[in-house]
């Protein structure tokens, strides 16, 4: 069964997937030392360069592999921007992004499995930004866990069934306490998770965890390990403890001393000055031991954890050679994912191939899988739609809000586009309907009465001009709105109707009525207006990235190209006001007065349409009352102009 690997690392998660059987083919990782580290122990070939510049058929061709021959992807997009050991960026976050790049490798091979894994943080990380090719997930910002229901959703659009839970390696053998959000994807049924083989006293069937003593008892006293040595600052205190005490063990005035400034911390601060203790599972394992907030003192020696205890503790073979510095070492283990948990995940889904996995083991398993509550996918899903509920009451609020002052808006400016159509009819002339419509077509119809021509041109003429003057109408609108929602305003730049802040970007808009307004021409002049708005501001001394927008009030286009991006009706109204309902909220206020006015403009209607039946017939029909074409085709397309020289 042949396997990809994306985010490599020191290789600890693809060991366990070979040990439960699979052949890793590839592997991709850009760290330097974890790539050595790759090469030194085994002859598979690696890709060591940012995913974001490796196509898929590069990973393919380098494994010599099709691909239908591939049966797994697996691997853990880098964790750190949602740790929570540092700020929760989510997607706003570079790092966040290459979940992206793993979702597009999967979905260009479109394996029957997947395994992904991450940090527990994931379960709280936030989408604090949504790009454009993901505005369906704006209403669902800024909710606690909208990441991972974000990447779960896209894997099911593929059409993979998702099962993910928050593992703790120690139940699975591991001796260590190292929780991992595991996500697995199967096209096909969904995988129970596995359950856990280990627990602390060994109940339901289960073994007893595997402790620290059990991984390193041996090297107690061994004299050719490698470590960093604690921080000179700590010596004095760490001689004042015994195995499995910290800082909260000494004196209350020696610990204030000790502890310095981080004493009126909040927090449990259980890493500060810690010896840990041989018969219980190793807390987590750091990228440094010698921090002071995540200190990882030996139980007994007056030293930290060596890099050869680190590796016995994520379950690494004996004779596996780490390459570089010992601090790059100490970060390879550190950040990797240990070899129990990767065979724990690996089986199970090497028991669904088989046809082995029983399939209501979730529903027979009766320990937990780490120590959090709603932290499996069954779970997880009921909490976030409860906190999706609630943003959505206060979203709705919002929401209600801005609907209220839409409807004053239209109350207060709809007859600025009904005034408009009257005074186009006012304004308008018999031989402004013939100069712009082309009587072949007309006469290729059969129309011959002069009533029902002219009602025809009519028609066509204000039926254009109604979509122009209510385009205009609408951008104001939309200005409207993007002000009251993210304080956007009326650009003076030429070609740019709209200049609003968001998510850490600077907008330039320029609205449409619908997508179908531009010819190459006027599509050509729009990008150039686009070009010079974001340059003057750049050059402006402005630092937020400027993106262009081609916003159309109506229509499902979607498209791209290096200048802009436009978006059309729903998606439109959702990214200048974070609904995703406003495009039908809106209509029932449009419709204010609407009978009153419209009956006005009728009447008007109905007096030019009399007027330029008399008019067209005292000019354009003989005195049988029969059109005479050719007398409109000389007005229309004769030699009536004055040549220019271009």
């Amino acid at each position: 069964m042949d396997a990809i690997s994306l985010f490599s690392g020191a290789m600890g998660l693809d060991l366990g997937i070979e040990r439960a059987g699979f052949n890793i083919r590839v592997c991709v990782e850009m760290d330097k030392w974890a790539v050595e580290t790759i090469k030194a122990n085994t002859s598979i070939p690696v890709i060591d360069r940012d995913i974001n510049t490796i196509t898929t058929d590069e990973i393919l061709k380098t494994a010599g592999l099709e691909r239908e021959d591939v049966t797994l992807i697996v691997g853990g997009p880098p964790c750190q921007a949602f740790s929570t050991a540092g700020k929760q960026r989510g997607l706003a976050d570079f790092r966040g992004n290459v979940i992206l790049q793993y979702l597009r490798v999967v979905s260009d091979i479109r394996p029957p499995y997947f395994i992904m894994e991450n940090v527990r943080g994931i379960l709280s990380a936030k989408l604090n930004y949504v790009p454009l090719d993901y505005l369906e997930y704006e209403p669902i910002k800024n909710i606690k866990g909208s990441v991972l229901q974000f990447i779960t959703n896209e894997f099911k659009k593929l059409g993979y069934k998702i099962s993910y839970a928050l593992l703790d390696s120690a139940n699975y053998g591991v001796p260590e306490h190292r929780e991992r959000v595991v996500i697995i994807g199967h096209l096909g049924e969904r995988i129970p998770i596995p359950s856990p083989t280990h627990t602390k006293e060994g109940g339901y069937g289960t073994a007893r965890w595997n402790t620290l003593r059990d991984a390193i008892g041996d090297l107690e006293h061994h004299e050719h390990l490698h470590f960093i040595p604690l921080r000179p600052k700590s010596l004095p205190y760490m001689q004042m403890l015994r195995e499995g005490q910290n800082w909260r063990d000494l004196p209350p005035n020696v610990a204030r001393e000790a502890m310095g400034k981080a004493y009126d911390l909040s927090g449990g601060k259980t890493g500060f000055l810690r010896r840990l203790k041989f018969d219980e599972p190793s807390p987590t394992l750091v990228t440094s031991p010698t921090m002071p907030a995540t200190q990882l003192c030996h139980p007994t020696q007056l030293r930290p954890l060596s890099i050869e205890e680190y590796a016995r503790i994520q379950q690494f073979p004996n004779d596996w050679k780490f390459q570089g510095r010992i601090e790059t070492i100490y970060k390879q283990i550190g950040n990797a994912v240990p070899v129990g948990l990767g065979y724990a995940v690996g089986h199970q889904v090497m028991k669904h191939i088989q046809g082995r996995l029983n399939m209501r083991e979730e529903a027979q398993n009766r320990v937990p899988y780490s120590r959090y509550r709603n932290a499996i996918d069954t779970e997880f899903s009921r909490v976030f739609d409860e906190r999706k509920g609630k943003n959505d009451n206060k979203k709705d609020i919002v929401m209600s809000n801005l609907i209220k002052k839409v409807e004053q808006y239209v109350r207060e400016n709809i007859s600025q586009f009904h005034e408009a159509r009257i005074n186009k009819l006012k304004t308008l002339k018999l031989e402004d309907l013939l100069k712009k419509k082309n009587p072949y077509m007309y006469k290729a119809k059969n129309i011959n009465a002069a009533d029902t021509l002219v009602r025809s041109l009519a028609s066509a003429f204000m039926s254009s001009a109604e979509e122009t003057m209510f385009g205009d109408w609408l951008e104001g609108l939309a200005i409207f709105v993007a002000s009251e929602v993210y304080g956007g305003r009326k650009s003076a730049a030429d070609g740019i109707d709209l200049e609003m802040d968001k998510d850490g970007y600077h907008y330039v808009v320029s609205i449409k009525s619908g997508p179908k307004w531009s010819n190459s021409t006027s599509l050509r002049k729009q990008m150039e207006h686009f070009r010079k708005a974001i340059k003057v501001y750049h050059t402006s001394g402005n630092k937020i990235p400027c993106l262009a927008i081609e916003g159309c009030c109506y229509g499902r286009e979607h498209s791209e190209n290096d200048t802009r991006t436009k978006i059309c009706g729903q998606e439109f109204w959702l990214f200048i006001s974070g609904s995703n309902t406003l495009y039908t909220d809106i209509i029932e206020p449009l419709g204010t007065d609407a009978k009153a006015k419209n009956d006005a403009y009728q009447n008007e209607y109905d007096a030019m349409i009399t007027k330029f039946i008399i008019q067209f017939a005292d000019k354009y029909c003989d005195d049988g009352g029969k059109i005479m074409w050719e007398k409109i085709l000389e007005f229309n397309s004769g030699f009536h102009y004055t040549k220019t020289r271009h």
